[in-house]
């Protein structure tokens, strides 16, 4: 494949239902289900693949029976577009589910509210920890058991990345050792562990094995041991694409070496990538462009646009060599991200499953003509180019839905000197979502523990808004990430259900609060949730 040049597939389109995901500990996810502007009628149009199942499926035991008819009651809330994520590590790094009476007993307050459906984790990690090819599905079939007993649609979010507490495989992370070019390794020489390099996925460096192979071989397990619930119960597959499942690369790492808002550093230094970039330069007849790896006054992961040669006003990204590199980067980026989904589309399409995918949105100096930090994480978007359109170009091609956190920040709570932008970011977005008709999910990026929080995601669901000249649709699937024991305060367990009326179209606010301890409508104190997830992201104050 040619450098810069990348290739789409035709599929059919399928969209489902969002819905909401609880977490096991008090941690919770909650989801809402080229510089020219494209050509919106010459679109094609798309055909539903996605069955369209009942909120209130027929219990198949007596004990899912009693648990459906209680969740059903005229006393609970109307089903609505909210999902809930449960605690990334609900299942541990030893392939152990840790306290399944809480994780009931947050589902089941969660179905009383009116959340749909319930997203959860499954790592590469995990499952595929002991040795290659070697899957471990039966610590799984609990949670994915109890989600479908409460009636609950179930999002599955594949993660083939790290976050601190669960690692890559180990048999993964012992090649690494013997070849550390497997992985992500910046221009220091200094290796990122938690996620493969773009540049073994059509190499087999994994004990005779590709990177795309890896995945696909992982999916495939994972359809062929819940085959029976795919489609009914598993509505939504969100396949991992890179650091934090985002679609990006390992350029602002949450580790000593970076902190916001500093533009990152390029990713391209392991001998894989560097060969590709070789290839690339000879070709385009300049072979001295490939010699270096990267742009040599790039700066380093803290420093600021002004403080680079090449990121600043008028510097080396306006240059023949940048635009060949950062063209070159961000290509290597879409075609992993059209290798893996096209592996997951050929896979779940068959079996009525939507298929989605996290794009990042960096949001800082985003006033900077050259918009440095979305060039590092592998986004060609400057002002003379918009880096987003391939993006969601390829994503409307293959049928695939995208899935955006940050929903809840707004402009008035970034630092003045980040000279940060999240709601025009959001917006951009969403217009290139719309006019490519990609169904678009929302998520939120801090813990949701502010009034403040919920009326911006109010303002995304129910107020109109637009682009430029670009009208944007009503955001239809969101989706609750973080909801800790500050969130699971009654004043805020209170906002939360206010909220989920709303979303659910119920006028009255009545609740009924009289029968104890089955009222699915109290706060869930015995909730759990790791420090982990409470703490405030990198670039919000």
């Amino acid at each position: 494949m040619g450098c810069g040049a990348w290739r789409v597939s035709r599929l059919a389109f399928g969209n489902s239902r969002p819905g909401l995901v609880p977490g096991k500990r008090r941690h919770f996810r909650l989801n809402f289900g080229s510089t020219s502007r494209p050509d919106v009628g010459h679109l094609p149009r798309w055909r539903c693949l996605v069955k369209r199942t009942p909120a209130r499926r027929k219990p198949r035991t007596a004990r899912a029976k009693k648990l459906a008819t209680n969740c059903c009651s005229s006393d609970a809330v109307p089903l609505g577009p909210v999902s809930v994520m449960l605690d990334s590590n609900v299942i541990t790094q030893l392939n152990v589910l840790e306290d399944p009476l809480t994780l009931k007993r947050g589902l089941k307050s969660l179905r009383g509210c009116g959340v749909t459906s319930i997203a959860i984790n499954v790592w590469w990690g995990v499952v595929e920890n002991n040795a290659p090819g070697v899957y471990e599905w039966d610590t799984y079939r609990t949670p994915f058991r109890l989600i479908k007993d409460f009636g609950f649609e179930i999002k599955a979010i594949l993660c083939f990345h790290g976050n601190g507490k669960i690692s890559l495989p180990s048999w993964v992370l012992e090649e690494g050792i013997a070849n550390p070019n497997v992985f992500f390794t910046d221009k220091t020489g200094e290796v990122y562990r938690d996620c493969l390099s773009l540049g073994v996925d059509c190499v087999p460096a994994l004990r005779g094995r590709t990177g795309v192979g890896v995945y696909a071989d992982f999916m495939a397990s994972f359809l062929n041991e819940f085959s029976n619930i795919m489609g009914s119960c598993i509505t939504e597959v969100v396949v991992g694409l890179g650091p934090d499942g985002e679609l990006k690369y390992p350029s602002h790492p949450k580790d000593a070496r970076w902190r916001c808002p500093g533009i990152g550093e390029f990713q391209s230094y392991d001998c894989y990538m560097q060969s590709t970039l070789k290839a690339c330069a000879e070709r385009s007849g300049h072979w001295d462009w490939g010699v270096q790896g990267g742009p040599l006054d790039a700066g380093d992961y803290t420093s600021e646009p002004e403080e680079s040669s090449f990121f600043n006003a008028e510097g080396g990204w306006k240059s023949p060599y940048g635009k060949f590199f950062l063209q070159w980067y961000a290509s290597q980026l879409l075609r992993h991200g059209h290798l893996v989904l096209d592996s997951a589309v050929r896979l779940f399409s068959h079996h009525h499953v939507t298929v989605g995918a996290k794009i990042p949105m960096i949001h800082w100096w985003q006033n900077q003509p050259s918009h440095p930090p979305e060039l590092t994480a592998g986004i060609y978007h400057t002002t003379d180019r918009d880096g987003y359109v391939p993006i969601l170009s390829m994503l409307s091609e293959m049928g695939v839905s995208i899935h955006v956190s940050g929903g809840e920040l707004s402009n008035a709570s970034q630092p003045e000197n980040f000279d940060s932008n999240p709601e025009a970011t959001l917006a951009h977005l969403r217009a290139c979502a719309a006019a490519f008709r990609v169904p678009f999910t929302i998520q939120n990026l801090t813990v949701m523990d502010e009034k403040a929080s919920w009326d911006r995601i109010r303002k995304l669901m129910f107020e109109e808004d637009s682009c430029g000249s670009i009208s944007l649709p009503q955001i239809s699937s969101l989706m609750i990430n973080y909801l800790c024991d500050e969130a699971l305060h009654p004043t805020f367990w209170d906002e939360f259900r206010s909220f989920l009326l709303e979303v659910n179209g119920k006028c009255s606010t009545d609740w009924d609060e009289s029968d104890g301890e089955g009222s699915f409508n109290r706060c869930p104190s015995s909730l759990s949730l790791s420090e982990d997830f409470c703490r405030e992201p990198f670039c919000v104050t």
